[in-house]
């Protein structure tokens, strides 16, 4: 997976460059497909680019690494890889005002794996500040916070975004640089009543604007009733199980390539693979499906019975009539 990082230049990400490497030898990208870069600088009449070679694949699922800092309540500010269930964190208010918000059992938190970073630095009246998240991860953007959201892979020099300042007041500043680096873990804390989680001091957003207004008003009375009744397990294991399902149905019959299923590393250190997900609940509707049949083929043998019987008792009565009428 080739990605490259922007230096005020009109290139617009990954997508392009990938799209450079694989055309015809006519092409202007001075890399050729298997070429392995990872500190080279290229000028040509597009811009400056910075190419890095990735071995690995590129996770879909959005997050900050281990190192990535949050502030408590009590002001402490600790590695996002420390947090657990039922912390409160600073975050952003839908109005950009700023208050608590408390980690919900949807967090993730896969410590162990290294993934590519896409590192965004500002710089403005607050001084220099540096955000590392995926390439899928949002970020609030533009003149008002926090309705408007752009992923990594798309903000670029210039882009506005939004940093919280001492006095518990955000501030905006500009992106000044891009770049990209290998870090390890894999962090993304949903909270509990859909605030923005100031991460390194950025306002940041855990998924789509559509999906944290979801949340939201969902999350809370779904968190109190799985509590209530001992199944929160059974119900992540079927969000993840129904999202790979609406993978393999748009491959199925949209014809379209979707996102490969996700596995799932949750903050309470329950660990969900969609694809097994899937097959578990495949294999169970099938058991279900054989029992049912085997249910419906008994009852059906236990009919014919009955009707054999009550036919036979008919035949006999209407015998025993007929013989008392010729007597």
């Amino acid at each position: 997976m080739w990605m490259n990082t922007r230096y005020a230049d009109p290139m617009s990400g990954m997508a392009q460059c990938e799209n450079l490497l694989s055309s015809d030898s006519q092409s202007k990208c001075p890399i050729r497909p298997g070429d392995c870069f990872s500190t080279d600088i290229f000028n040509q009449g597009f811009g400056s680019i910075k190419i890095t070679c990735w071995d690995g694949e590129m996770t879909s699922v959005p997050c900050f690494p281990s190192s990535s800092q949050v502030v408590r309540r009590d002001g402490s500010h600790v590695n996002i890889g420390t947090l657990c269930e039922g912390d409160e964190i600073l975050a952003a208010l839908p109005d950009g005002t700023l208050a608590f918000d408390t980690v919900s059992m949807f967090s993730l938190a896969d410590r162990t794996t290294s993934a590519p970073f896409v590192t965004i630095s500002t710089h403005g009246s607050l001084g220099s500040s540096t955000l590392s998240l995926t390439a899928r991860h949002h970020v609030p953007v533009g003149s008002s916070c926090c309705s408007s959201l752009q992923m990594a892979q798309d903000v670029q020099v210039g882009t506005v975004v939004w940093i919280a300042a001492p006095n518990r007041t955000l501030v905006q500043q500009r992106v000044t640089h891009i770049s990209v680096r290998m870090a390890e873990g894999l962090h993304n804390p949903l909270l509990l009543r859909g605030g923005f989680p100031i991460v390194d001091g950025v306002v940041t957003s855990h998924n789509t604007i559509g999906m944290v207004r979801f949340d939201a008003l969902v999350v809370p009375w779904v968190a109190a009733a799985c509590r209530a009744t001992s199944s929160c397990d059974l119900l992540r294991r079927t969000v993840v199980a129904a999202e790979c399902a609406a993978i393999r149905a748009k491959e199925l019959f949209v014809g379209a390539r979707a996102s490969r299923c996700k596995q799932f590393h949750y903050v309470d250190g329950l660990s969900v693979d969609g694809n097994r997900e899937v097959n578990a609940r495949s294999m169970s509707a099938v058991s279900l499906l054989s029992m049912m049949l085997l249910l419906s083929q008994g009852a059906a043998a236990l009919a014919r019975k009955r009707w054999q019987c009550a036919e036979a008792r008919w035949f006999r009565g209407a015998h025993a009539r007929a013989f008392l009428g010729d007597a």
